[in-house]
C-alpha cells in the first residue's frame, strides 16, 4: 500500500514539475495551414500542463460555441486528442523512469530487486522513445492535411 502511495505521489510531482512537456509533444501544426480564430497555429492559450482545449483549432460563434464547418475541422480536433494522449504517455513514462530509479536505489544490491528496477527503467525508456516517435508521425500526418 505504501509503494502505491509513493508511486502516485511521484507521478503527480513528475506531472506538475516536468519541464520536458513542450519538447515531448510540441503542438502539431494546424491542418490546412490556416490561422483560424481558435488560435491553433501555435500561439493559443495552453491549459493545465500545456494541454489545449479540444476545440482550440475551431472557429467559435458569438456565444463561444465551436463551429464545425468542414470535414477538416474533425481532423483538427482529432490531432488535439492524439496530442493529449501522447503527452499523457510521455508524463507516465517519465514517472516510471523516476520510480525505477528509486527502486534501483532502494534495492541495496539484491539481485531480484535490481533486475526488477532495471526492467522498469528499460520499459519506461522504450515507452518514451515510442512517444517521441509518435510525435514525429503525428506532425508529419498533420502537415499533409
Amino acid at each position: 500500500m505504501i509503494k502505491y502511495k509513493i508511486a502516485v505521489i511521484l507521478t503527480a510531482v513528475t506531472l506538475l514539475f516536468s519541464g520536458a512537456a513542450g519538447a515531448l509533444a510540441a503542438p502539431a501544426p494546424e491542418p490546412g495551414g490556416g490561422g483560424g480564430a481558435g488560435g491553433c497555429g501555435g500561439g493559443g492559450v495552453a491549459g493545465f500542463l500545456g494541454f489545449r482545449a479540444w476545440d482550440a483549432c475551431l472557429d467559435h460563434d458569438a456565444n463561444g460555441v465551436p463551429q464545425f464547418k468542414a470535414l477538416e475541422d474533425v481532423w483538427k480536433v482529432a490531432i488535439i486528442v492524439v496530442e493529449f494522449f501522447i503527452k499523457i504517455s510521455g508524463y507516465l513514462a517519465a514517472g516510471f523512469i523516476i520510480w525505477g530509479g528509486i527502486k534501483y536505489q532502494k534495492s541495496q544490491g539484491e539481485p531480484g530487486e535490481l533486475t526488477q528496477a532495471r526492467q522498469i527503467i528499460t520499459n519506461a525508456l522504450m515507452g518514451l522513445i515510442i512517444c517521441l516517435l509518435s510525435v514525429a508521425i503525428v506532425q508529419f500526418i498533420a502537415g499533409t492535411f
